[in-house]
């Protein structure tokens, strides 16, 4: 399982695509930047769900355009796409920035509960972890004189943006019980 898998699946559980327009996307969203996605990795990832029997390919020609795969998503391949977001969005390693990409390629793939649930527990992992930072912290500065002078910034930047997370994700969880995202999620039977 990997993250271009989970990218590729996404696209094609909104609707079959072709190779390329689904690199298109992934440029124009600038994937390889901030979620370190490259194209490379896209069309392996797409040989690789094919071979697997996840998505499936037909050639298509418009005009006197060269023939392009067209693909869609099979029924495996959505069976797959449910776990891998389940299992990402559950996973306490992952940074932030990881879990928010799943949670943006998740729609249409988990229901409203289990939706909810990985939400919940990931506001307890940032709660619990901001105690422990805290803690630590706390027990570094009796132990030692002076910390050095960034630290004090680099620890508030810490606060800063668990701080943030934290409270998008509180918002995220209200939109989600007070049904207010419900193309986000599958009904149980889906």
């Amino acid at each position: 399982m990997s993250k271009p898998q989970l990218v590729v699946l996404s696209f094609l559980k909104r609707q079959p695509m072709y190779g390329y327009k689904i690199g298109q996307i992934v440029e124009e969203m600038k994937m390889p930047v901030w979620a370190g996605i490259k194209l490379p990795s896209i069309y392996k990832a797409m040989q690789s769900l094919e071979q697997g029997g996840m998505i499936a390919g037909k050639q298509q020609v418009e005009g006197n355009n060269p023939p392009r795969t067209v693909y869609h998503i099979k029924t495996k391949g959505q069976e797959l796409l449910r776990e891998m977001v389940l299992d990402y969005l559950k996973r306490q390693d992952l940074p932030p920035q990881d879990w928010w990409l799943v949670l943006s390629f998740s729609a249409q793939s988990v229901t409203r509960d289990e939706l909810e649930q990985a939400v919940t527990e990931r506001i307890e992992l940032i709660k619990s972890r901001r105690d422990v930072h805290k803690e630590d912290i706390c027990r570094k500065v009796m132990h030692t004189e002076k910390l050095p002078g960034i630290m004090k910034h680099i620890i508030n930047l810490g606060e800063r943006h668990s701080k943030v997370e934290l409270d998008t994700l509180k918002e995220l969880l209200d939109d989600i019980q007070n049904n207010r995202l419900e193309d986000l999620y599958v009904s149980k039977g889906d």
